[in-house]
């Protein structure tokens, strides 16, 4: 934060305290300067003394200076939320994003959980650009709100020259690094991989419902 007194006369001297501590003022024609980094709600006053030997009232020159705490950063589903998810193993889940930091977010990627892995496998998330076409984000990062479209492919989660085992369950989650460093996770959303006949028949169930309803 920057500070500036007025004074006017050759012989007006200035002190400046932040807290308790004092500040260092320069002189700068007929202002005083003093500048610091308030990184927490505090205070500061100044003293003014005329060549007279007359001083201000430091009550009235003292000011309050409050500052809010850094948030980390916030990444949020829009699709999907909450459970009763089902696809199968050649399913696409459509993932949507929107993560907001208020200095910006740094850092974006994906923890995806498939089975019984206690060992997520992670997706770093990019921008789309002219060089990175199929960028998931919307923007670039330093952004203070980043959306983020991602249409994960189930089959790409199995390990190599094998399918998907089924019936399984994959749980994804994002997490976030701002311009601070603070790095936060969002809620894990989870799908289950089920065999084709086994959906159908779950939706033939909700269809029977509805019709009963």
């Amino acid at each position: 934060s920057d500070a500036v007194v007025g004074a006017n006369g050759a012989g007006v001297r200035a002190q400046a305290f932040v807290g308790d501590a004092a500040a260092a003022v320069e002189r700068d024609g007929d202002t005083f300067r003093f500048a610091f980094e308030a990184e927490a709600t505090t205070r500061y006053r100044l003293r003014v003394v005329t060549a007279d030997g007359r001083e201000n009232d430091a009550a009235s020159d003292t000011y309050d200076v409050t500052v809010d705490p850094d948030t980390p950063p916030r990444a949020e589903w829009v699709y999907p939320r909450g459970g009763g998810l089902s696809t199968t193993a050649k399913g696409r889940l459509p993932l949507f994003l929107d993560t907001t930091d208020d200095h910006g977010v740094a850092s974006l990627r994906l923890e995806v959980l498939a089975g019984t892995s206690e060992t997520p496998r992670v997706v770093p998330l990019v921008a789309r650009s002219a060089a990175a076409p199929d960028g998931a984000n919307d923007r670039a990062y330093g952004a203070t709100s980043i959306l983020t479209y991602l249409p994960l492919e189930l089959a790409s989660l199995a390990d190599e020259g094998k399918a998907l085992a089924v019936p399984t369950r994959v749980q994804v989650r994002a997490v976030a690094t701002d311009a601070k460093g603070q790095e936060a996770a969002g809620t894990w959303v989870a799908v289950d991989v089920l065999q084709p006949d086994e959906i159908e028949r779950g939706l033939a169930t909700q269809r029977a419902r509805a019709k009963t309803d």
